[in-house]
């Protein structure tokens, strides 16, 4: 599986959409299937973190298997360790409690939903509003 940008023009305004596909080979042919649709977010990188950080996607860093196995694992939070979950493949979830350290998204479906909310939220104006606080905080 993996992240795919569309881009749509309506009239002068182009708007770019991410979901989550997953390629099968049917009758020779590759083919798309649409998993989940992860909306306007800001960029691609952006929308990978959201889909692993949501357990659709293995939380360790370009991995392109579904998450499928919740585990607890230590991560390193402002010069400390904290145990938070981790979804991950079973080929990684096989590594990871074999002894092996993987870099990987925590796994905070709350956290991401709220996050998302807050961003989609129209000002006062009405306008919808392209901005994040910041990378940091949202991928943190």
């Amino acid at each position: 599986m993996y992240v795919r940008e569309k881009r749509v023009r309506r009239g002068d305004n182009e708007y770019r959409y991410f979901q989550l596909v997953q390629s099968t080979w049917v009758d020779g042919k590759s083919r798309q299937t649409v998993v989940k649709h992860l909306g306007r977010l800001p960029d691609r990188e952006y929308a990978d973190a959201f889909a692993r950080r949501s357990g659709f996607l293995c939380g360790v860093v370009e991995c392109p298997n579904a998450g499928a196995l919740e585990s607890e694992a230590l991560f390193p939070r402002k010069g400390r360790r904290v145990k938070d979950r981790v979804m991950l493949c079973e080929d990684h979830d096989v590594a990871f409690r074999a002894g092996e350290r993987v870099k990987a998204h925590s796994y905070r479906p709350e956290k991401v939903e709220a996050v998302m909310a807050a961003w989609r939220k129209p000002p006062a104006g009405g306008r919808p509003r392209y901005q994040p606080q910041s990378r940091e905080s949202v991928l943190e």
